[in-house]
């Protein structure tokens, strides 16, 4: 049965990443929606360079989806699985066992779990409809479910082989072969010629392929119509000879976002340079306008010289170095004074002696006794020569006098000397530098042109100039800090020089728009800056149409992917290997079978593309369509017979299992499906699921007569979970020998609640359980006392069973009396009656009456049936 399936998923890897997408949504629901279709047409245009926002990817159609090929001959049956965790509401640990041979009919009421065992098998066995996920016991806290785990127990060729599966894995290999019918394993569908023609198992999926591909195309078809370039905004940088004109021109998919940017953006210096060839090529008279910048230029420059001087004057390094010379003419000063105390000190001199005044009078002495004495040296004049201040004779002053000279010459005096001499010189240069800038009002209103900030700048630096200086003056003299002089202000020469550099390009710019072949280039080099500006006006819908362009290449790319003529070919091709004369046989011989009312199918000739093919069409006598009257039952009676006739056909004798498979179907159909199931259980195990219980009643009734084996499982609920299996019927499906034993063990319940005090809860069973004898008494009547002559879930009325029927009256006063003591005690009268329960140990001789009248009964039927006969 997997043939179709295997070819397709070898054949999807080849094809587009879409359409293997498409492939496993097909596989997975049967049909795609819109929001599939929007899902597919993202991931058509991502696998042709259009990223999708959403990040969407495609699975492949891989081969775990499908059944793998199986070795020929091998034999697979089922044989348990347990224990179950985090299935639904079923109790962990719980185990269904299946019988190898025959018929296992799985029964259960609606909430006793059927449907968890039937997903599970559904996922393991890979059954094509998955819709439906395993979910955790809803009650238990989320964090302690995990996916659904089960133990399968397999036999392969008689041998036992444990397999371990979890919810998300692969499927087993082993469970593979084993087939879940769901009404999706085939369909009918009406084709492109009208017909309500016949797809088998995974056919459908191709022509779900088909179908996309049309939708996907059109799709495409209106994306294509949509992205369409709209060229106003920049269509005129076109038809010109430089850069911007010739991207603009040859604008397309390939053109390079880097150069458009590049193109787009004009730096600050390109921005500059397109200011100053707009004002030149509009002045009316280039040569006199450049000479007028020239001149400007030039006070702009002697303007900067001033700064600089102004600046260098009262910067931190002459300041600095005023400031040593001053602190050295102090400590020189400090010393020299220190010696001419030690040399007052003498005895004999005048006051004042060693002072600054008497050393300009002993310095004068010195240069007037050069004048008189040329001779000679100062001061060793000789004791007999005059004195040149006093023009006495020396005498013994002569020794004075030298030590005058020494004291003069010592060094402490002469550094003081020096020292004071630099830091006047020094001293004297701060004071009679000019810091002012010469803002004359002309310069001022010419600054002002060229920066508006500028002159009100340059008055706060040479204000700023003037207090350094003063400051730094003062501290000269000891009448302000060093530390605390103002800041040197930021200098304004810079902004000047960009000022100058600019008036000065400018000027050339007016000298070359004064020569002819100079003015020509200028021109061009304006018209390419003013486009390229522009083009960063209309940067974003040129990029936008690039991108454009880019989409519409992209979307014609993605043609040949929506194409379905690879698709048909392959229909085509599988429609050669499967749509045959025998699979029409045996679809109608299935179609009688089950019995669809009428309904057949015929191989009909279609010509396609000059050669003959053939198609299964669905047919009714009359004239209606097949289409507009096949009634929901009669879809589901096709889909079985697709699935009987596709699994007869492939040879194999793998195990098939059922859930609900007569789900829509009427009484009577209900028993030819239970005749095909029967019947095919001669050959291969036979599961079925089913929660209607005439219908197992039918499969028991039909494999006695077939002779076939027949494994009952009931799913009971009970307080470890739901799903629990029981070997045997439920109580209303069980024979009468059976309700006996049932009614036994529930009696021994009651006497057991009795015992432990649980009196209200043991009568409130009793009174159950007489409700229960009585119904057992009712299905005596009908199988026991009239030996199944007419069941009430019976089609027909057996007459040949009457060879056993007698009623005596000893019958009817058993029946009579037991059932009027079950009423009794069954109905609510009991309690407003206040009529007393009967305790359990008088319950089970009434279970016993029961048991005793059958097998009294069963040994007279059997002594009748052979009398009689």
């Amino acid at each position: 049965m997997s043939a179709v399936l295997k070819e397709i998923q070898q054949w999807s890897a080849s094809q587009p990443a879409w359409q293997q997408e498409a492939a496993v949504r097909l596989f997975e629901k049967g049909q795609l929606t819109s929001a599939d279709d929007a899902d597919l047409f993202a991931l058509l245009l991502a696998a042709r360079g259009i990223p999708d926002p959403s990040g969407r990817t495609a699975r492949k159609f891989s081969a775990d989806l499908v059944v793998p090929d199986q070795p020929p001959g091998k034999v697979v049956h089922l044989g348990s699985m347990s224990p179950l965790r985090h299935v639904n509401a079923l109790a962990n640990g719980a185990k269904l066992s299946f019988g190898c041979t025959g018929v296992t009919a799985i029964y259960g009421d609606n909430g006793t779990g059927k449907s968890g065992y039937a997903r599970v098998l559904k996922k393991a066995c890979r059954a094509r409809d998955q819709k439906e996920a395993i979910h955790p016991n809803a009650n238990h806290a989320a964090a302690k479910a995990g996916p659904a785990e089960v133990a399968f127990e397999v036999w392969v060729d008689g041998i036992a082989v444990p397999v371990q599966w979890k919810d998300g894995d692969t499927p087993p290999d082993a469970l593979a072969t084993l087939a879940v019918f769901d009404a999706r394993c085939a369909r009918a569908y009406v084709d492109e010629q009208g017909d309500y023609a016949y797809s088998p198992y995974g056919m459908d999926i191709l022509h779900g392929l088909g179908a996309a591909c049309t939708r996907l195309r059109s799709l495409l078809e209106a994306e294509q119509r949509r992205t369409t370039v709209n060229s106003s905004s920049y269509a005129g940088l076109g038809g010109q000879s430089h850069d911007v004109s010739k991207l603009v021109d040859r604008l397309s998919h390939a053109t390079s976002l880097d150069e458009l940017e590049r193109l787009a953006t004009l730096s600050p210096d390109e921005i500059d340079e397109l200011r100053v060839l707009a004002k030149a090529l509009s002045e009316e008279n280039p040569a006199d306008k450049a000479r007028q910048l020239r001149q400007r230029a030039g006070r702009l420059s002697e303007l900067i010289n001033r700064c600089t001087q102004r600046l260098d004057l009262v910067a931190e390094k002459p300041l600095d170095d005023l400031r040593q010379l001053v602190a050295l003419s102090n400590t020189a000063k400090a010393a020299a004074t220190l010696a001419a105390r030690e040399f007052k000190e003498r005895s004999g001199l005048l006051p004042g002696t060693g002072g600054e005044a008497w050393g300009a009078l002993f310095e004068a002495a010195r240069k007037f006794a050069a004048e008189a004495y040329p001779s000679r040296s100062f001061p060793d004049l000789g004791v007999d020569s005059p004195c040149p201040l006093c023009q006495q004779r020396l005498g013994d002053s002569a020794e004075r006098l030298r030590a005058f000279d020494n004291y003069i010459r010592a060094e402490a005096e002469k550094e003081a000397r020096r020292a004071k001499d630099l830091a006047a010189s020094a001293f004297v240069r701060l004071r009679d530098a000019v810091v002012d800038l010469g803002l004359a009002e002309a310069l001022r209103m010419e600054l002002a042109e060229l920066d508006p900030l500028l002159p009100d700048r340059l008055v706060d630096v040479q204000n700023a100039l003037g207090a350094r200086k003063t400051a730094a003056e003062q501290a000269c003299g000891g009448k302000h800090e060093w530390d605390a002089l103002p800041p040197l202000p930021d200098s304004p020469v810079p902004a000047l020089s960009v000022l100058v550099e600019r008036v000065i390009n400018e000027a050339i710019a007016l000298e070359r728009a004064s020569d002819a072949t100079a003015l020509a280039g200028m021109k061009a080099r304006k018209s390419l800056l003013d486009a390229r500006a522009q083009l960063g006006v209309v940067k974003t819908s040129v990029v936008e149409a690039v991108n454009k362009m880019k989409r519409i290449r992209f979307l014609s790319t993605c043609g040949s992917d929506v194409r379905s003529q690879p698709v048909t070919l392959k229909a085509n091709e599988l429609n050669e290997k499967i749509v045959t004369e025998s699979l029409g046989k045996a679809l109608n011989a299935e179609f009688a079978a089950l019995g669809v009312q009428g309904l057949q199918v015929s191989l009909r000739p279609v010509g396609v593309r000059g050669r003959t093919e053939h198609k299964l069409v669905l047919e009714k006598p009359g004239q209606l369509r097949v289409g507009d009257i096949l009634s929901e039952g009669e879809q589901r009676a096709i889909a079985l017979a697709s699935f009987l006739a596709d699994v007869g056909l492939s040879g194999s004798t793998a195990g098939l299992i059922f859930d609900d498979p007569v789900s829509s179907l009427d009484h009577l159909r209900r028993g030819r499906v239970v005749g095909r199931l029967v019947a095919e259980a001669k050959n291969r195990q036979i599961i079925v699921f089913t929660h209607d219980l005439y219908f197992l009643t039918l499969v028991q009734e039909e494999a006695k007569q077939a002779g076939v084996d027949l494994h009952v499982r009931s799913l009971q609920r009970t307080p470890d979970g739901y799903g629990v299996p029981e070997d045997s019927l439920p109580f209303a499906g069980a024979n009468t020998g059976t309700r006996v034993g049932q009614l036994r063990q529930a009696q021994v319940r009651a006497a057991k609640l009795l015992k432990l005090g649980d009196e209200s809860g043991s009568a409130k069973l009793v009174q159950d359980i007489y409700v229960e004898l009585r119904k057992a008494w009712e299905r005596g009547v009908e199988e026991v006392l009239f030996n199944g002559t007419v069941s009430r879930f019976s089609a027909a009325v057996e007459t040949n069973r009457l060879a056993a029927v007698e009623v005596t009256d000893d019958d009817f006063r058993a029946v009579r009396e037991s059932m009027t003591r079950c009423s009794k005690f069954a109905h609510d009268g009991a309690a407003v009656a206040n009529v007393a329960m009967p305790t359990p140990e008088e319950l089970v001789q009434d279970i016993d009456k029961l048991e005793t009248w059958r097998l009294q009964t069963e040994i007279r039927k059997e002594k009748l049936k052979k009398a009689r006969s």
